[in-house]
């Protein structure tokens, strides 16, 4: 019976420490901060934040929010951890996230990213780039961020300063006449 009574307390014991150390932010707080401390009307995307972004934070990992504010893009840097506040970061690339996803778009005639995409969970990736492009020498890049939706095979990277389409399934910047077949 004593054994019971010290394991019971101590697991009573951890029980603060275990709340503590998993006490995190979730997708769902990083949106409720982006639309209540941030203003966003509209997010079009939530993703992990990849370490070259997200560096100023000591968090385990940080969510990365894009939306708008009255016409205004933003692009917001949530740390995981409570104890650090949320931040506006500069977004990296060369063209707004509405002007990818239009150029996305005309460029392979199809509608790649649309407008019902935005917020949904997962629709849009911002992180784990080499996951999609193993053949590609990822040192060619500005950095190891990309705009993508999962629902389809092209993504957008930065190189030199400007935006590239990649195909995912032949594995080089997108040109209509070596465009993969699309999936079924």
């Amino acid at each position: 019976m004593k054994k019971v009574i010290v394991c019971l307390l101590s697991a009573l014991l951890l029980l603060p420490c275990l709340a503590a150390c998993t006490r995190e932010r979730g997708i769902g707080n990083a949106e409720d901060i982006a639309r209540d401390e941030f203003g966003m009307d509209t997010i079009f995307a939530i993703d992990n934040a990849p370490d070259e972004i997200s560096n100023k934070s000591k968090s385990n990992y940080c969510m990365a929010v894009i939306g708008e504010r009255d016409g205004e893009e933003l692009f917001l840097i949530v740390p995981a951890d409570y104890d650090e506040e949320p931040y506006l970061a500069e977004w990296p690339f060369a063209l707004s996230f509405k002007e990818m996803v239009s150029l996305l778009n005309g460029t392979v005639g199809e509608t790649v990213i649309s407008e019902e995409d935005y917020g949904a969970s997962g629709s849009i990736q911002l992180y784990g780039i080499d996951c999609y492009l193993p053949d590609v020498d990822l040192s060619t890049l500005d950095f190891l961020y990309m705009v993508y939706n999962p629902g389809s095979h092209y993504l957008l990277a930065q190189s030199g300063g400007e935006i590239v389409i990649y195909d995912t399934g032949t594995q080089q910047p997108y040109a209509p006449d070596t465009a993969a077949e699309p999936a079924a």
